[in-house]
């Protein structure tokens, strides 16, 4: 009788493995659950090698006997986590929702990392999925994984509850990185009435930015440059960082660093300068950019500019800012009365 049973177990196991490959062998993860499922075989079979039989103790052969069968259930739902897997991208199911499904199969199963990564995923959807992603950042961080902090802190910051916010951050054993530090910085600016020299929020946001967090060195130079809530006014040290956030993509400083060098205010002005650095905001899809730039080519004169020109007015007077797509239009019928195109 127990050699029909060591036998009937090794079948379902290796049922089990083959099963697990075949249904979902091109995802990682159905790859990673065929792997378990091949590992609990192998530790089954071991358990009831034929030395098993010869202990003593009725009570150890038959938690044996029960951990073969723990075994092999866990075994048959990694199969069946595969074939759901493997059902959905069937279904006509997104990449983005297969991905996301397999993270969730592997977060419920412990896994930090995929409560992280599941959390990121998740942080960028609708109100419903952020519900989701704060509760898997939260799992990621009570498991110890430290990286779910800054995201965490960054969802609450977006939702405005910023005490809670700055609670975490607060309360974080790991060194504040940059991040940390400029999203400190928020919060504590945003629960503060006077938003003066004293309060706690500046030294954070030079830290930050003197360490490359690219939101707070834009925002630095906002600061130096008006002179307000408690920086000095210095548009000389404004255009510097300008251009430091704008080398490192930031859209907002590029344009910033455009007008400067449009209308000099931070040194002489440079009109090809301030070309440049519009283009540079252009490429991030910004319409004050493209309008600017585009005033800018039409200035210049020469057939290819004013054709550049109109295709960033043409972009704008068709975007989402009524404001500028009147401004837009009208430059458009210059450009119209210049040449003929």
């Amino acid at each position: 009788m127990r050699k029909v049973l060591r036998l009937l177990f090794a079948i379902a196991f290796a049922t089990v493995a083959v099963a697990a490959l075949q249904v979902d062998a091109r995802l990682p993860l159905g790859l990673m659950l065929w792997a378990g499922a091949a590992s609990f075989g192998l530790a089954a079979l071991m358990i009831a090698l034929p030395a098993f039989d010869r202990l003593r103790s009725r009570r150890l052969r038959a938690a044996g006997w029960l951990m073969c069968g723990a075994l092999l259930g866990v075994s048959l739902s990694h199969l069946w986590m595969s074939a759901e897997a493997a059902q959905g991208a069937r279904a006509g199911s997104s990449p983005e929702e297969e991905v996301n499904r397999m993270l969730r199969w592997s977060a419920v199963a412990g896994n930090a990392e995929d409560m992280y990564n599941l959390g990121i995923r998740l942080s960028a959807g609708d109100a419903k999925a952020q519900q989701e992603a704060e509760r898997w950042l939260r799992a990621a961080g009570g498991r110890g994984y430290a990286d779910s902090i800054t995201p965490l802190a960054r969802l609450l910051v977006a939702q405005a509850r910023h005490s809670e916010a700055q609670g975490l951050l607060e309360g974080a054993t790991a060194p504040h990185n940059a991040e940390n530090k400029w999203l400190l910085s928020q919060v504590i600016w945003a629960q503060s009435p006077n938003r003066s020299a004293e309060n706690l929020w500046q030294p954070l946001l030079r830290e930050a930015a003197n360490e490359g967090q690219v939101d707070a060195m834009a925002l630095v130079g906002v600061l130096l440059a008006q002179g307000e809530q408690g920086f000095t006014k210095d548009p000389v040290e404004a255009r510097q960082w300008y251009r430091k956030a704008a080398l490192k993509g930031h859209a907002r400083a590029a344009f910033n660093l455009g007008l400067d060098y449009e209308w000099g205010m931070g040194g002489l002005p440079d009109r090809e300068q301030a070309i440049a650095a519009y283009r540079m905001a252009v490429v991030h899809d910004l319409p004050e950019a493209k309008l600017n730039l585009g005033v800018m080519l039409m200035n210049r004169g020469d057939d290819v500019s004013l054709r550049e020109a109109k295709s960033l007015f043409l972009d704008v007077a068709q975007g989402d800012r009524v404001d500028l797509a009147a401004i837009a239009e009208e430059n458009i019928e210059v450009i119209e009365n210049k040449i003929q195109l």
